[in-house]
């Protein structure tokens, strides 16, 4: 709350404070105004016929002081509604405070996100493999110049992209299936996989890890491509050399 809003909420306070005062003033003299108009009552009975003039007086005071104690009601109910108005703004004010910090929050994040983004791709891009970093939708969140020469695109234009832009229906569902499992059991997999794209056939080795991006608060998945050539595909040595390394490898080609 700034200095401006102390202020507003402030006066209002001492306003409304003032009001109620001045009611207890007004209450006081109605009070006695009805002291007043009792008085003037027992008089006039007292005198009889020559009374009567006390009479009008007494029933004049009593209406002014009916008159007075109503609008005493008025005001307070007007007081009482404005003092839950003041209630509500100082209540708003301070959800509109918090809120502008969350807002800050919120954008301090993301900047720091930009920054680490650009750190990391600055990282990758110095790493011969292909790497890629996929959001929970299954599209490019992250990729390093390396995996971008594949799909034969600059990085900027690959964000956002899925398999389903690269590959026909069939094996773009299969990889996507296979990509959504692998991040709901937030478990790896290790692949060896015969690839085809733009009709050209890689073989490539895949190691594909869950894993949290605080950006979207839900895990995506870090996708680490090797490429083989076909003479260590045909290989004994090199196949089972990668089978002894990694057990569960699946191998697909």
């Amino acid at each position: 709350m700034n200095d401006n809003e102390s202020d507003i909420i402030s006066r209002l306070e001492v306003w409304t404070s003032e009001i109620q005062s001045f009611i207890g003033l007004i209450r006081e003299v109605t009070n006695d105004t009805n002291l007043l108009a009792f008085n003037a009552s027992v008089q006039s009975a007292r005198a009889g016929e020559h009374g009567k003039s006390f009479s009008v007086i007494a029933d004049e005071i009593r209406n002014l002081s009916k008159k007075t104690n109503d609008s005493i009601h008025s005001i307070e109910a007007i007081l009482n509604e404005s003092s839950n108005y003041s209630q509500l703004l100082i209540q708003t004010i301070a959800e509109l405070r918090e809120e502008k910090k969350r807002n800050a929050s919120q954008d301090e994040i993301i900047e720091n996100t930009k920054k680490q983004n650009n750190l990391f791709s600055q990282i990758i891009n110095n790493v011969e493999d292909k790497i890629e970093l996929k959001n929970p939708k299954g599209e490019l969140y992250l990729i390093n110049d390396a995996a971008a020469k594949e799909y034969k695109l600059q990085t900027n234009e690959l964000i956002g992209k899925s398999v389903f832009d690269f590959y026909d229906k069939e094996i773009a569902g299969r990889y996507f299936n296979t990509e959504k499992e692998l991040i709901s059991k937030r478990r790896p997999q290790y692949s060896l996989e015969r690839v085809e794209l733009y009709g050209e056939v890689r073989f490539l080795f895949l190691n594909k890890t869950p894993i949290l991006i605080p950006e979207y608060h839900d895990y995506g998945l870090l996708v680490i491509k090797r490429e083989v050539s076909e003479r260590q595909v045909n290989s004994h040595k090199f196949m089972n050399q990668l089978r002894d390394n990694y057990p569960s490898i699946i191998i697909s080609i």
